[in-house]
């Protein structure tokens, strides 16, 4: 599969050795784990010869003007060298996938 592909779309990547990735976008559960990999579904935006660009929304970063963190959104570079896997699929809608594995509550309205 061609990469350009991928890019809009949301996939399952497995990425390796926690100890260099950024820590906002592990999955919480990993601070309490110990195993040298994790899975998490992300947005791909872009790729390029360093690795693959994924959306991260809520990346906590602090505004020096409001003295104050704010969360906005971020794209994050993974390296090749840390991915070990990606399933795609392609007869899932875009946003698809998130919504097929939210996790959390839905509240009807009454």
């Amino acid at each position: 599969m061609n990469l350009q592909n991928l890019v809009g779309s949301r996939v399952i990547m497995t990425i390796r050795s926690i100890e260099y990735q950024d820590r906002e976008i592990l999955p919480r559960i990993t601070h309490i784990a110990t195993k040298d990999s994790f899975s998490i579904i992300v947005k791909v935006v872009d790729f390029d010869n360093l690795g693959i660009w994924i959306e991260k929304e809520g990346y906590p970063v602090f505004n020096k003007d409001t003295r104050k963190r704010e969360k906005l959104l971020a794209h994050v570079l993974i390296k090749y060298e840390y991915i070990t896997s990606i399933a795609a699929f392609p007869e899932v809608s875009h946003d698809g996938l998130y919504a097929q594995h939210k996790i959390g509550f839905d509240v009807e309205d009454e």
